[in-house]
């Protein structure tokens, strides 16, 4: 069992609430039973740190640890009883048909309920741009409830990205409330789409609402904008039904 707080090991996997640490080892932390099942699921589980009273997986490599030791690893408040080592998933390069496209979304809870919803709803992949919120750190994890093991999430530049799809046929969809934006229940939705999702208080740039093929807007009464996680997720369900 490790009970120390400055074992070598513990020591290196706390330095992942880090994302430069994120980036450089190519693993983060997971906590709860449910995220530790989705990311075996998944193939991404390593390694499995908990305490003594609990099941072991079978197949998964784990180590007994003190509840002072999982508490210094944890994000949680309340601390939590078993936390699991991932590494970060690697997918097939292809090139997909439904997706979901974000511009500096910063909150780390929207970046996961959007990755969520765009499991939920079809979408093939994310596409995130510079500026938006790690989909690895603690809370986008807990937000997306495990979908981020199983969709590919990836960076690129939006506009050359954008570009590259119209090239290849994929309408792109900006989300915004601009003097050609049309409601969204009045969109045809085909059957390659990129649906683009901006930042929560300045909304898309300039530039990616130019590249974008079409503007949507969600029609509402008495109020005029919505939480980027809740517009998109409400787009997201629309788009689910391309012909």
């Amino acid at each position: 069992m490790i009970t120390s707080l400055t074992n070598a090991k513990i020591k290196n996997l706390a330095k992942l609430a880090m994302k430069k640490d994120r980036d450089k080892t190519g693993l983060f932390l997971i906590e709860g039973i449910h995220m530790i099942e989705e990311a075996q699921k998944a193939g991404i589980l390593q390694e499995v740190l908990q305490r003594e009273d609990l099941p072991v997986l079978p197949g998964v490599k784990t180590e007994i640890c003190s509840q002072p030791v999982l508490d210094k690893l944890s994000s949680n408040k309340s601390g939590s009883s078993c936390i699991g080592v991932c590494r970060r998933p690697s997918f097939e390069q292809k090139e997909y048909e439904k997706l979901l496209l974000l511009e500096r979304v910063q909150d780390p809870g929207n970046v996961g309920t959007l990755i969520r919803s765009a499991y939920a709803f079809g979408a093939q992949a994310v596409i995130l741009s510079s500026g938006c919120a790690d989909p690895f750190s603690a809370k986008a994890l807990q937000s997306s409830k495990g979908a981020a093991f199983h969709l590919p999430v990836l960076y690129r530049d939006l506009k050359e990205e954008i570009e590259n799809l119209k090239a290849a046929g994929t309408a792109s969809f900006a989300t915004a409330l601009h003097h050609d934006s049309i409601n969204l229940q009045s969109v045809t939705v085909p059957q390659k789409w990129a649906l683009v999702i901006g930042n929560e208080g300045q909304g898309l740039s300039e530039e990616i609402l130019d590249a974008c093929t079409h503007s949507v807007f969600i029609e509402m009464q008495d109020f005029e904008s919505l939480n980027a996680a809740v517009a998109g997720s409400i787009a997201l369900y629309h788009f689910q039904f391309s012909k």
